[in-house]
């Protein structure tokens, strides 16, 4: 659980260059396969893994031009990333 805090908050924070971003990605599958969920997850109890994953994707996503120099705080801007990014800084703060 704190290591999945650690990075969603890396995400939050957004001073990460694009291209260290993507090698965030194993570590993020790794969490997620570790997260197994037996039943549906309720939207306003989205786990951490959850919230971690989508705000990766949407990031990822938001880098139509694959720009790998850039910071990820860049896409932020972006509706979806806007989205899943307000959940994280909610979920942070509340200590999920």
């Amino acid at each position: 659980m704190e290591k999945t805090k650690d990075l969603l908050n890396q995400l939050v924070v957004g001073n990460i260059q694009f291209q260290d971003f993507l090698n965030l990605e194993s570590e993020l599958a790794e969490l997620m396969q570790k997260s197994s969920y037996s039943k549906p997850v309720l939207h306003e109890d989205t786990p951490l893994s959850i919230l971690c994953m989508n705000l990766y994707q949407a990031i990822k996503a938001a880098n139509r031009k694959q720009s790998a120099s850039v910071n990820i705080s860049c896409f932020y801007s972006n509706p979806l990333c806007k989205h899943w990014l307000s959940k994280a800084e909610l979920a942070l703060q509340n200590g999920s």
